[in-house]
Parts: C-alpha cells; sequence; structure tokens
C-alpha cells in the first residue's frame, strides 16, 4: 500500500496507480457531496486503458462517492430504520475504503458525518478537525461548517471561527450564514444576528424552516411581531409542503407542529401591541385558525403513537395475531397514509378469514387509492 507521504513523490509515467492517485487529488469539491472525478492529466498519452479486473470491484473514488450519498440522505428527520440502513452502507464503504487506502484524507471527513449522524458528535469532532488540516480538507467549507455546527452551541467564538474559514470558501452559502447568525446570538450581537438571518433566508430563498425559524424567533425577541409573524408563517407552510412530499411519516408532522407552536406564541404577542379593532379581530381569526390546525396535527401525531404500539404487537405475535389486531392495524396504518403496509395488514386479515368484510371493503377502497396515486396527471 502506497502511502500519503509516498504520494507526493514522483511515480512512473503511465502507470494506472499513479492516474487513479492524480485523480484524487484533483478532486476540489463534492457539490452535493455526488463526486465528480476530475480527468486525470499525465504525461504520457498512451496510458493503458482499463481492463475487465477494474470493473470487477468499486475503486475507492465509487466508494467514497457512495458513502457521500448515503450520508446525504440522512437527516435529522429521517425514520430511524431508514437512517440505520443507510449507515450500514456507509460502514461498508468505509470499511473498503481503509483496506484499499487507508491514509485517503476524504476517510476521515467521511468518518467524522457517520459519527455524527450516529450522534456521536465529539467523536466526529476529532476525525473533522484532522481532515480540515490535510491538503484536501483545508479548502473543503462543508467540512469547516460542520466544525462550526458541533461547536455552535457551547463555544460560539470557536464556532465562529470554523464558520468565517467556511465563508472565505463559498459566497452567501446559507448554512454559513445560517451558522454565524446563530454564534452572533450566542454572543449577545443582536442586530448582527438579525442581519445575517435575513441574509441567510434570502440567499435560501426562503425554502428551510430552521433559516425561516431562526429568523422568527429573533425578530420575534425584539419586538418585530410583523416581520415574526411573515417568518413564522412561511416555516408553517415550507413544512407543510414537506408533508405533502412524505406522506405517512411522523417525521414532517412533528416539524409542523413545532412550528405551529411558534407561529401560536408569536401571534399572541402580536395580538398584545395592536389597538385598531379590525387588526385585532383580524389577528384573533387567524390565532384561532392556527390553533385549530395544530389540534389536527396533534391528532395525527398521536394515530402514529398508536401505529408505534399496534405494530409492536403484531410483530411480537406473528405469525397469526388476532384479527381484531390486524383490523385495527391496517386501519390506523390507512389513517396515516401506509396505504402499501395496510393493504398487507387486510390481506392477512383475508388470508385467515377469507370471508372477513371489513378487511374486503377496506381492500377495495385502499387499492383504489393506490391506482389513484400511481395514475400520472392528466
Amino acid at each position: 500500500m502506497i502511502r500519503r507521504n509516498a504520494i507526493r513523490m514522483s511515480v512512473p509515467i503511465g502507470s494506472r496507480r499513479a492516474i487513479r492517485l492524480r485523480v484524487f487529488c484533483a478532486l476540489a469539491a463534492m457539490g452535493s457531496w455526488a463526486i465528480s472525478v476530475a480527468s486525470a492529466q499525465t504525461e504520457s498519452p498512451d496510458a493503458s486503458p482499463s481492463t475487465p479486473s477494474d470493473a470487477e470491484a468499486p475503486g475507492v473514488e465509487e466508494l467514497i462517492q457512495r458513502a457521500a450519498d448515503a450520508l446525504d440522505r440522512i437527516s435529522p428527520a429521517s425514520a430511524r430504520e431508514d437512517r440505520d440502513a443507510l449507515l450500514v452502507t456507509v460502514q461498508g464503504a468505509l470499511d473498503r475504503i481503509r483496506d484499499l487506502d487507508p491514509d485517503n484524507p476524504w476517510l476521515t471527513y467521511l468518518l467524522g458525518r457517520s459519527l455524527i449522524a450516529e450522534g456521536r458528535r465529539r467523536d466526529a469532532i476529532s476525525q473533522l478537525e484532522r481532515f480540515v488540516e490535510s491538503r484536501v480538507g483545508r479548502n473543503e467549507w462543508r467540512a469547516l461548517r460542520l466544525l462550526g455546527d458541533l461547536f455552535v452551541d457551547e463555544f460560539p467564538r470557536l464556532a465562529r471561527q470554523h464558520y468565517r474559514r467556511a465563508a472565505d470558501l463559498t459566497v452567501d452559502e446559507p448554512s454559513v450564514l445560517f451558522g454565524l447568525s446563530r454564534c452572533a446570538d450566542q454572543l449577545g450581537d443582536e442586530d448582527e444576528a438579525i442581519r445575517l438571518a435575513h441574509k441567510a433566508v434570502d440567499a435560501d430563498k426562503r425554502h428551510t424552516v430552521a433559516y425561516l425559524d431562526h429568523l422568527a424567533k429573533l425578530t420575534a425577541r425584539r419586538g418585530d411581531w410583523a416581520a415574526a409573524s411573515q417568518a413564522a408563517a412561511e416555516a408553517v407552510a415550507v413544512a407543510e409542503a414537506d408533508l405533502r412530499a412524505r406522506p405517512g411519516q411522523p417525521e414532517p408532522l412533528a416539524a409542523i407542529d413545532k412550528q405551529y407552536q411558534l407561529l401560536i406564541k408569536i401571534e399572541e404577542g402580536r395580538i398584545r401591541t395592536l389597538r385598531d379593532r379590525a387588526a385585532i379581530a383580524d389577528g384573533c381569526l387567524r390565532l384561532v385558525d392556527a390553533i385549530h390546525r395544530r389540534a389536527d396535527m396533534m391528532s395525527r401525531l398521536a394515530r402514529h403513537d398508536a401505529l408505534r404500539v399496534l405494530r409492536t404487537a403484531v410483530e411480537r405475535i406473528q405469525p397469526d395475531p388476532p384479527i381484531e389486531l390486524l383490523e385495527a392495524y391496517g386501519i390506523t396504518l390507512a389513517e396515516v397514509e401506509q396505504i402499501d403496509r395496510a393493504i398487507e395488514a387486510f390481506e392477512q386479515v383475508l388470508a385467515t378469514d377469507p370471508n372477513n368484510s371489513l378487511a374486503a371493503s377496506w381492500l377495495e377502497r385502499l387499492r383504489a387509492r393506490r391506482s389513484e396515486s400511481a395514475s400520472p396527471n392528466p
């Protein structure tokens, strides 16, 4: 195995290993972490082409991309089983990279991200610090931003150093601006925190709940109720759009509930400052509408709590759960829009009780709903 210090030495021209090493060292950034491999610049125009054996197993670059893609799909809103499955993919890729190139600088970056996803934030810090001090990592703003995220709550001055280094490498990146705003808020600079929060929201084109939530809280604290109400309402709208994109998942519902709580609190504060009778009436109507909508979110979240209990019971009593349990399980799955699983539950009911009219009725409706959702819009 050629070690990292050996990479910097001259390598025989035309060597396939030399080409790969030069390609890897030419990586400048991962974009959205779907890594593009730059074309290797070699002195020999007659470098030998890849042989069939080269394609039999993924190389280091492909493994890096595989791990990065899996990590990109993990978010705080990811369901636990989805996150765990993706982490298995990441771990497999990292193990193989260690075998092929244990001194690869991207290994520490990917390991750091993996540790964050596992909740091992302190362990992640040492890996990311090693990466940003490497020749490749010192120009990688995403790693610097991640370090800022890890330090911002407890050590805002240290976090600000990392965010500023990241800002030097990228222009108006919303996540970096958001981090700098959080640091300014932690350090008591309210004006700078609000300025950077507005800048982050605008750079992001008002698409991210966390940035809007942060701006709403900052402006509410200052008493700028109009700006706070607007940001909170936009955060609710973005969260609701996420729910429509991920029907049947509890995480978007929890996010909407949180945003409605903020919106209700802000509307209550805004109403207290009003003097015009029409404005007070309009504000109260908006507040009541938000309260009702939040109540709906809470009801839907309660169904997911019920589903968790029913799923546990069904799994424990397999292969022959009682019919009544399966019926309740199927109905609850349907209520939370998990149509495919609901169909499976009612099919299991009919397999045990072919004359079950409730299961037959639900299956007919659910299969129709699935066909409608699968049909292309005219």
